[in-house]
Order: structure tokens, then sequence, then C-alpha cells
């Protein structure tokens, strides 16, 4: 199977990163842009509302507002990855480090580690998905 839910460090990594100390805490959009790493959002129905430039220059586009819209599971070469990565995040909350096979614009096959969590309305209302992803150069 090509699909690997293996637990990483990815999380863990960025939580220590976002400790901010002092007078003027950064917001999470100012903080994100200046990650190495692929921020994105998408919403319920599985479209980009936000991305930060390394996202964009992962999926190989060249402004923010190219993607933002489009639908995720464009991006996935094996479609099945999409519901089996939404049913693990529903049994443990959230994935950290998941393995996901997608494709940028270009076509160009990308292995990525992504750590994901649902997003949630005052409700408690699933309302879409924060992610971040990080390219494994083994492919």
């Amino acid at each position: 199977m090509h699909q690997s839910f293996e637990e990483g460090v990815l999380s863990s990594e960025v939580n220590e990163m976002a400790v901010v100390e002092g007078p003027s805490p950064i917001s999470f959009f100012d903080f994100s842009e200046n990650l190495a790493f692929g921020v994105y959002q998408v919403d319920s129905n599985g479209k980009f509302t936000y991305c930060n430039e390394a996202m964009v220059d992962i999926l190989g586009f060249s402004k923010k507002e190219d993607l933002i819209g489009r639908d995720i599971l464009d991006f996935y070469i094996y479609k099945d990855d999409r519901p089996l990565m939404l049913d693990y995040m529903r049994v443990k909350g959230k994935s950290n480090e998941i393995t996901l096979y997608w494709k940028a614009k270009d076509g160009k096959e990308l292995l990525l580690k992504a750590s994901c969590q649902f997003m949630h309305d005052d409700s408690g209302a699933v309302v879409g998905i924060c992610g971040l992803v990080k390219v494994d150069p083994t492919i």
C-alpha cells in the first residue's frame, strides 16, 4: 500500500518555533509566511482558503491567488488517500506527519509529510482543515 500514516516530529518542530516571547506577538499569518514548510487551510469542501508562499512554491504556482479556491483533491495522485486521511483524522483528532503523494501544477510527483487538524466553528462543527507540509526529497 502506498499510504503511510506514520506519526512524526513535524508538528512538534513547529510548536517549538511558535513560542513567542516578548511584548509584540506576531499573527499566525505573519508567522506562517516565514516558514519553510507549506501552510494551508481548506474549507469543508476541500477548497483552499489560505496558503503561504512556501505552499505556492511546493505546488509550482507563481502566486497565492492561483491556488486559492482550487480543490485540494486536484493535487492528490491517489484520490482515495483523501477520504483515508479524513477517516484517520476523525479517529485520531489530527494527523502527525503522514505521507501523502501529491502532484505539482506541472505534474511533477511530490512525496509530502503532512500534519493536519480540523478547524471548528464556535458550535464545534468542522469548517475545514489546516495543514503543514514539507517535501520529502526521496521521490
